[in-house]
């Protein structure tokens, strides 16, 4: 149900009668995505808000996807931002098995399907993160890059320290 309403209000803001709320519902997106808030659902209202916006800008005054993935760069370091997210998620994963394990409950059988965390399953969570981590970084034609440093925090989040081997 959670998923049909963000698609519903996603849907939503791309109609032509929305468009002059889309950058309202974006910058809220965002400014969720930057206190740690309501991570999954801002990245489906943002990536849907972004994805609207054309490939190539059209005379001086119009954004295009490359721009405005530049300017959340260079704004709010949507990057970082969106690592921090990652970040904290696996590490409230931790804490939660770490819970259940002290409660001696059994860890579930599919842990891509379990919530652990807000209100999604773990696999659509991170997928989520990841995927509007390779998006920002693909629209912008190279001009947001994740960087050694982030490339080095990924691996050790994913590779050396991951929750899961699905991880």
């Amino acid at each position: 149900m959670l998923d049909l309403a963000i698609s519903s209000i996603a849907e939503i803001l791309k109609q032509q009668f929305a468009r002059h709320v889309r950058m309202t519902y974006l910058v809220r997106a965002v400014e969720n995505l930057i206190k740690g808030e309501s991570v999954v659902t801002s990245i489906t209202i943002a990536q849907s808000i972004i994805s609207d916006f054309p490939s190539y800008q059209y005379g001086d005054d119009g954004l295009s996807l490359p721009s405005l993935a530049s300017q959340l760069e260079d704004q709010v370091k949507i990057i970082t931002v969106l690592i921090k997210n990652i970040i904290q998620y696996q590490d409230n994963v931790k804490e939660k098995l770490k819970q259940l394990t002290e409660k001696k409950k059994q860890l579930p059988e599919d842990v891509t399907e379990y919530v652990f965390v807000g209100k999604h399953e773990h696999e659509v969570s991170l997928s989520k993160m990841l995927d509007f981590l390779e998006y920002v970084v693909t629209v912008s034609n190279q001009k947001v890059a994740l960087g050694t440093e982030n490339i080095d925090i990924l691996w050790k989040v994913f590779v050396q320290q991951p929750n899961f081997n699905s991880d």
